[in-house]
């Protein structure tokens, strides 16, 4: 794996071309022959230029799992004379959206440097990071992150690169996991034993819109498909116990409080409890819990958010900074959800934020990868700091500086380079 990471290595020529005539002129000096011979990879017989660090995730997770992908990322590290970095998985969805603005800057450069007759081919990456000073990645802080998967539901505040105030979590299981486990039980066993994969979050999601997965698409729908949604337009109507007018109900999460928190336990709940008293539900009824848990579970998520963006959550300089917020990151392996971006596309319109922009990044980039956490890398670099060789995996690791342990840069390892240094 390792070293089919490395045969994408830009090659030495190209990868000195693409800085410029000056740079060339050095790598034919023969007093720079030996320093640029440190700067290069042999992959394969071909010279491969060396990355100008490492980036491994380091936490939140599974310390087994983490440590594999460390310790191997130490070595790559001590055997190429490179720093380290070690980051911060949750960080890096909340900063995936500036990945996606800065590849798209580099490829419009790449076109208008194709437009003027220069041969850029391979060079997208290399673009990018040349257009960085030209123009700034966006979203710019502060913003509102809402970061949705099989492990964490957590509304951010984004104000920094490593300044991130958690607004509000879940009490019990996440989002991802609720859905997960509605999937098992309301999508019939022989459509899970059908399935391509185990993935049921989308899994439940394709269930309950058929024809969207189908195709059948809406051209004046932004996310492709009419899903007949209408956006509670207050409060009251938001937390409104939703009746099937087939003997069962479902009440929205939280309804009765305005506390900033997440709690999926419950109306997950609900719907087991609905499911075992009706074995032998029809398909077509299936689909109706599956749509009313989604969008229950989803109008929670928005419902927080809105709270979030109404009122002080968190004194004098924070609210400021709320009312200041133009754009809320969508992240996570559930932001590849179409029915919830639509969700909260529709419930911010009807409640007075329609001129807030929601951005999420491109289906590949929302579940976890290895993309965001090289950006990440690159932000962490780029503002002077290293990991030692000694870090640990972290199982638990907040985003927040407030919070126990300091956040993320209260994690042990962490040192700040100057310019001189790096």
């Amino acid at each position: 794996m390792v070293r089919e990471a490395m045969r994408s290595l830009p090659e030495v020529g190209h990868a000195l071309a693409v800085e410029g005539k000056s740079r060339q002129d050095e790598f034919d000096n023969a007093k720079s022959v030996d320093r640029n011979k440190e700067c290069v990879l042999w992959v394969d017989g071909q010279g491969r230029q060396k990355p100008d660090f490492v980036t491994v995730t380091r936490g939140p997770g599974m310390t087994s799992n983490l440590s594999t992908g460390l310790n191997t990322s130490k070595g790559l590290a001590v055997a190429w004379n490179v720093p380290l970095l070690g980051v911060n998985h949750m960080q890096a969805h909340a900063l995936t959206p500036r990945l996606v603005s800065a590849l798209e800057a580099g490829n419009r450069e790449r076109k208008q440097s194709q437009q003027q007759g220069h041969d850029e081919q391979g060079a997208v990456s290399q673009t990018a990071l040349e257009g960085r000073g030209e123009e700034s990645e966006t979203p710019a802080f502060p913003f509102l992150s809402l970061l949705v998967s099989g492990g964490h539901s957590l509304l951010v505040l984004s104000r920094s690169l490593n300044d991130h105030a958690i607004l509000a979590e879940a009490h019990n299981i996440a989002i991802g996991d609720m859905l997960d486990k509605c999937a098992r039980a309301i999508v019939p066993p022989s459509e899970i034993a059908a399935g391509a994969d185990v993935m049921y979050g989308p899994m439940l999601e394709r269930f309950a819109f058929p024809d969207a997965d189908r195709g059948t698409s809406s051209p004046n729908c932004k996310y492709g498909y009419d899903y007949g949604y209408v956006p509670p337009p207050t409060r009251a109507d938001e937390i409104r116990v939703y009746d099937s007018g087939r003997g069962w109900h479902l009440t929205p999460p939280l309804s009765g409080t305005t506390e900033m928190a997440y709690e999926f336990a419950g109306l997950n709940g609900q719907i087991l409890k609905i499911l075992l008293e009706r074995p032998d539900m029809a398909v077509p009824e299936r689909r109706l819990l599956a749509r009313h848990a989604m969008r229950l579970a989803f109008e929670h998520l928005a419902s927080r958010l809105l709270l979030a963006l109404s009122k002080d959550t968190g004194g004098e300089d924070e609210g400021n900074r709320l009312r200041d917020i133009r754009t809320v990151v969508v992240a996570g392996g559930v932001a590849s959800n179409r029915y919830l971006m639509h969700i909260l596309r529709s419930v911010l319109d009807a409640r007075g934020y329609g001129h807030i922009e929601l951005v999420c990044p491109p289906l590949p980039l929302c579940t976890d990868n290895a993309a965001m956490i090289a950006w990440t890398g690159m932000e962490m670099y780029e503002a002077g700091w290293r990991s030692e060789l000694d870090i640990l995996a972290i199982r638990k690791w907040p985003l927040d500086p407030n919070a126990e342990g300091g956040g993320i840069l209260g994690a042990p390892g962490w040192k700040k380079v100057t310019d001189e240094e790096s």
